[in-house]
C-alpha cells in the first residue's frame, strides 16, 4: 500500500520537472501581455519555461514558427510538456503539436481561432498551413480553449469548433474580451492559466 505521503512527495516532483512553451499572439513579443507574469509564477513553482519572441510575428506563419520553435527550444517534447498559445500563438501550437512526433501533455488554447477571422495579418497562416485535426486530437492527452463571450476579435464559435474537431474542454470566461491589455487592462496577469496547468 502506497503511503499518502509518498503519493504527495511523486506528485511534487511531477510539478517540478514540468516543462511549458509559451507563444504570444500577432504583433506580440515576450514581453507583451500577461506572458512575463506567466513565466515568472511558472518559474517560482520550479517549472521550466520558454518564452521566445516568435519571428515574423506581425504575420504569423507555421512554416516559419514550427522550424524555429523546434531548433531553439531548451527542452524535448513529451509528456511533461504544455503549451500555452493566445490569439494566433494558440493556432500556432496547435500547428506546432500536430508535426511533433510524441504526445505531450497539455495545450491551452487562450482565444485561438480555426480561420483567417478575414484578418489580413493572419491569413497566411491558413494559406500557408494544413491542419489535420485529427493528429493534433492524437497527440495531447488534454486540450483547453479559453473564450469570452465579448471578445471583439474571436467569437465563441471558434471554441465550439475545437470542442467538435479535438475535443477541447470550452472555458468560458464571461466579460473577459480578448484577454488582452488593449481590450481589458487588466490582463498583465492571468491566475486561472496557472490553475489549468497545475490540474492532473
Amino acid at each position: 500500500m502506497v503511503h499518502k505521503d509518498q503519493i504527495d512527495i511523486q506528485f511534487g516532483v511531477q510539478l517540478r520537472m514540468m516543462k511549458v512553451l509559451l507563444l504570444h499572439g500577432t504583433g506580440g513579443n515576450s514581453r507583451d501581455q500577461w506572458f512575463p507574469w506567466l513565466k515568472q509564477e511558472l518559474e517560482k513553482k520550479e517549472h521550466q519555461v520558454w518564452l521566445p519572441d516568435l519571428p515574423g510575428a506581425d504575420e504569423p506563419d507555421i512554416n516559419k514558427y514550427n522550424p524555429f520553435i523546434i531548433h531553439h527550444c531548451p527542452f524535448k517534447f513529451d509528456s511533461k510538456t504544455t503549451i500555452v498559445g493566445h490569439s494566433s500563438g494558440a493556432t500556432a501550437a496547435l500547428g506546432l503539436v500536430q508535426t511533433l512526433p510524441s504526445k505531450i501533455n497539455k495545450v491551452i488554447s487562450v482565444a485561438g481561432f480555426i480561420d483567417d477571422l478575414d484578418y489580413d495579418p493572419v491569413k497566411k497562416m491558413f494559406k500557408t498551413w494544413k491542419f489535420d485535426w485529427k493528429k493534433i486530437k492524437n497527440r495531447v492527452n488534454k486540450i483547453y480553449a479559453i473564450y469570452s463571450d465579448n471578445d471583439p476579435y474571436v467569437p465563441v464559435w471558434h471554441a465550439e469548433q475545437l470542442h467538435k474537431l479535438i475535443g477541447a474542454e470550452l472555458v468560458l470566461m464571461p466579460g473577459q474580451k480578448h484577454f488582452s491589455i488593449s481590450t481589458y487592462s487588466k490582463y498583465t496577469k492571468f491566475p486561472k492559466i496557472i490553475d489549468l496547468i497545475s490540474r492532473y
